[in-house]
């Protein structure tokens, strides 16, 4: 199968599973919203994005120098596979020790601190299982990575209904993503041991070592982009009260969701950026100018539905109470078109092993964040939170921009970009005449705008004779049958 085919492969049973988990998991923070309300989900969203911070630093971007190191070699499998699960158990065990004392110094209420302690299990759990993960990405078998994560969503919906049927609280909520977790981590487990290898504890110190020196940087990046999304609830809780929580939590989730499409579409592209780096710097720009202009092909849509149809979309999706959090959605909703090319910066940097431009980035986007943040939630509240991870978002776009720029200068940017964001001013003329009527209408003029959409992209000839060759190539993958064959 050739790379192209593969890549289209992995991408279709990612934007698959995606949607199914997305769907999912729009249910279970719905159903948790309207079950707990404003200020129930609010105490929701900060156990959530409490415990995230902590996740990431126990995944210390190990993940990412799995799938760039077994891309490379794969005659290494084995060893890298025995070797970081020690290395995780040890990051694990540390990691919900500092969340246990944390959250004792915080001193929230008896119920917050039980959820926190079951949550960050949870996500501890969770990382277990993406290290597995790691291994069907770096491989490039992502159908592993598809059953997992719809099983994983469809256990935890299961859990949530049963939680709210019999009419319990935050704490068995907890439970339901812990039980979710720990079976997942078991099924990836299984296929691993099947497929690949029975991961052994190794101890290998100067192993350790490596991967730790490499993935740190990657670690950082990551917990400040998680503390970059997740401060301004962090803020929020501390200055505001849980229903500004709760009304920033509403769209954010709507938000979030769209950015794991975002990851979706970069995570396929990881191994082949890693090889190209090591043989041709320069077909490794060339490939990702090309997937820059996929990406800003796919965002600007999404964000000229939420911005034109963002107060219906609250009201549909939430109900009335959050209804004031239309305008935060509004705002967040212009953050897609740069979560989408952002996505892609770790990975190049990462495969360049120049990681630590990205950490950069990142200092930077969240100082900007927390200091906006505390000038404006004081005045605007959760609209100033909007505002604060918006302009973050930019700068972190503009960073990354100027690092990559250093690296090659015959990238370009705005050849990527300025026919999707033409066709997409085009478009949001056509879908605001539909914003104040009937469900009905407003469907029917989501269909006709993205033909708007899609007809002026073919009169600007956005996509090339060499893209439209590349993706008719990549779509032959349907009439080949995908290797069974494990890997030793």
């Amino acid at each position: 199968m050739k790379q192209s085919q593969r890549i289209a492969k992995n991408i279709t049973l990612l934007l698959s599973s995606q949607l199914i988990g997305f769907v999912i998991n729009s249910a279970v923070t719905i159903l948790i919203a309207r079950y707990l309300g404003s200020i129930g989900f609010g105490h929701y969203s900060f156990v959530i994005a409490f415990v995230g911070l902590f996740q990431l630093v126990a995944e210390s971007g190990l993940g990412n120098i799995m799938i760039r190191e077994i891309a490379v070699d794969k005659e290494n499998l084995q060893s890298l596979i025995d070797v970081t699960k020690s290395l995780v158990w040890i990051l694990s065990i540390i990691v919900f020790a500092l969340i246990f004392v944390t959250i004792n110094i915080i001193n929230t209420e008896h119920s917050i601190k039980n959820a926190t302690y079951i949550m960050g299990a949870a996500v501890l759990a969770g990382v277990h299982a993406m290290g597995y993960n790691s291994i069907f990405r770096a491989m490039e078998e992502l159908e592993f990575n598809a059953m997992g994560f719809v099983l994983h969503k469809v256990i935890l919906l299961s859990l949530t209904i049963l939680v709210i049927t019999s009419r319990l609280g935050l704490v068995e909520i907890a439970l339901s993503y812990f039980v979710s977790n720990i079976s997942l981590w078991f099924f990836y487990y299984i296929i691993v041991s099947y497929r690949y290898h029975r991961p052994k504890m190794t101890v290998n110190i100067k192993q350790w070592w490596y991967l730790v020196s490499e993935a740190v940087p990657i670690g950082i990046a990551s917990v400040l982009r998680k503390i970059s999304w997740q401060v301004d609830i962090l803020i929020l809780s501390a200055i505001g009260t849980a229903t500004s929580v709760g009304l920033f939590s509403a769209p954010y989730k709507i938000i979030n969701a769209i950015n794991m499409l975002a990851l979706t579409l970069a995570i396929p592209l990881f191994p082949f950026f890693s090889r190209l780096a090591r043989t041709s710097v320069r077909e490794l720009f060339q490939a990702y100018e090309r997937n820059l202009k996929f990406l800003f092909i796919v965002s600007i849509p999404l964000t000229v539905i939420l911005l034109t149809l963002s107060y219906s979309i609250i009201f549909l999706v939430y109900g009335n109470e959050f209804i004031n959090s239309y305008i935060a959605l509004r705002i967040l909703s212009f953050t897609l078109i740069f979560l989408f090319p952002t996505a892609q910066f770790i990975y190049i940097f990462s495969a360049l092993g120049k990681q630590r431009l990205f950490t950069i980035s990142s200092i930077a986007s969240l100082a900007i964040n927390v200091i906006l943040d505390l000038v404006l939630i004081p005045r605007f509240d959760f609209i100033g939170a909007c505002i604060g991870t918006l302009l973050a978002e930019l700068s972190l776009f503009g960073t990354s921009i100027y690092f990559v720029k250093t690296l090659d200068k015959n990238i370009s940017f705005v050849r990527a970009s300025w026919k999707p964001v033409v066709s997409g001013i085009f478009m949001w003329a056509v879908l605001d005449q539909f914003k104040q009527t009937s469900v009905y209408w407003m469907v029917s003029g989501v269909l006709a705008s993205l033909l708007c959409y899609i007809v002026s992209n073919i009169i600007l000839k956005t996509l090339s004779k060499s893209d439209l060759d590349t993706i008719k190539e990549s779509m032959r993958f349907m009439r080949k049958a995908p290797s069974t064959k494990a890997t030793e």
